[in-house]
């Protein structure tokens, strides 16, 4: 009786000892487990931290880029409204210089055309003129073969000749020194009808100088046509150059105003990328920090108490948190890397605020893998 109680006392002793290493090994495991568990929740606060100031930069990036939009919407605005008075200007001085080029060979014109209409009649009076003065020399010398008897007749002769030169209206104060004499040729001796013929040679060899100055004038017409024509000639291009850059200008304030409402239209989807990203940002952020920490330690806790039920060792390889790490920061390379690949390519040299988008999108796509 006494060895078996012995036996009994030793198979209990053995069992408390074995259930007291059990209970030894479980104190063991679990101080492993909440020294792990202290280790998450601590690196979880830090990440925690991390991701706060990650989102207050996100944020301020926005911000910053919002403000970078509306500086290159007003810089476009007043760019294209400084272009626009400028060609205004420019397109006002140049038709107010061209109109008064206009007036001005419009001005030529009506001169040279009133000069070509009053031609006619000087021409027309120069000839009566020489003819009426060939009828008088005629008529002297026919007086000179003739005798004095015919002296009368060749004084009325002469006053109707005086008649038609009054007619013409003639100077009038030669006219009536020709009478004058005519009516003294009876009295007058042959010196004196010399004289007359001399007086009258001398007023001949005055209309042939008004002929060859009038012949000058015809010339300096003809020269003045010519240069006329030149200057329709060049008016014609003038003209025509004017039209060529006035549709060339027109052209170009269509294409500004097609490049200013694509501007516009670019600015209004970076608006509403920037607005987007930004819901994107408070919602994602709101949805984080709403999770508990509590249930986020507990929810990473699974596989470890997993892992003590069955008896193994507990690792940080066991919840595939470096895995998901790793192919985050791979991901990330990858998308730099295209990223770099594109601005060497300037796909996006000319818009640099859309690298401020694919960052903000490569930060949101490394917290979605994190979370």
């Amino acid at each position: 009786m006494v060895s078996s109680k012995n036996n009994e006392i030793a198979a209990i002793t053995k069992s408390l000892a074995d259930e007291k290493q059990k209970c030894s090994e479980l104190q063991a495991h679990i101080l492993a487990i909440d020294t792990l568990k202290a280790e998450k929740v601590q690196t979880l606060q830090n990440d925690l931290k991390s991701l706060s100031k990650k989102f207050s930069l996100a944020e301020t990036e926005a911000l910053n880029l919002k403000e970078d939009l509306e500086i290159i919407k007003r810089t476009t605005a007043e760019n294209t409204s400084a272009k626009n008075s400028e060609l205004e200007a420019q397109l006002a001085k140049l038709a107010e210089s061209k109109d008064k080029e206009i007036s001005d060979f419009e001005s030529k014109i009506a001169d040279l055309t009133k000069k070509l209409e009053e031609l006619p009649y000087e021409r027309e009076r120069a000839n009566k003129l020489e003819s009426r003065i060939e009828v008088i020399q005629q008529s002297f010398g026919h007086r000179q073969r003739r005798s004095e008897e015919e002296l009368s007749a060749t004084k009325q002769k002469l006053e109707d000749a005086l008649k038609s030169l009054i007619e013409a209206k003639k100077d009038n104060i030669k006219i009536a020194e020709f009478k004058k004499r005519i009516d003294n040729l009876t009295s007058t001796s042959i010196e004196e009808k010399n004289k007359i013929l001399a007086d009258l040679e001398k007023v001949k060899n005055d209309l042939a100088s008004s002929e060859e100055s009038r012949e000058a004038d015809a010339e300096l017409v003809t020269k003045l046509q010519a240069n006329l024509v030149e200057d329709r000639i060049c008016f014609e291009e003038e003209k025509n150059h004017l039209a060529s850059a006035l549709e060339s200008t027109q052209q170009k304030l269509t294409a500004a105003d097609e490049a200013k409402a694509a501007d516009a239209q670019m600015i209004a989807q970076l608006e509403n990328t920037v607005k987007a990203l930004e819901l994107a940002l408070k919602t994602e952020k709101q949805d984080f920090l709403a999770e508990n920490v509590e249930e986020v330690v507990e929810r990473v806790d699974v596989p470890a108490l997993a892992a003590t039920n069955s008896g193994n060792v507990v690792n940080e390889e066991d919840l595939d948190f470096s895995s998901l790490l790793s192919s985050a920061h791979s991901y990330h390379r990858q998308l730099s890397h295209r990223l770099e690949l594109l601005r060497q390519n300037q796909s996006i040299a000319f818009y640099p605020y859309i690298r401020y988008l694919f960052a903000l999108y490569i930060l949101l796509l490394h917290i979605w893998l994190l979370w």
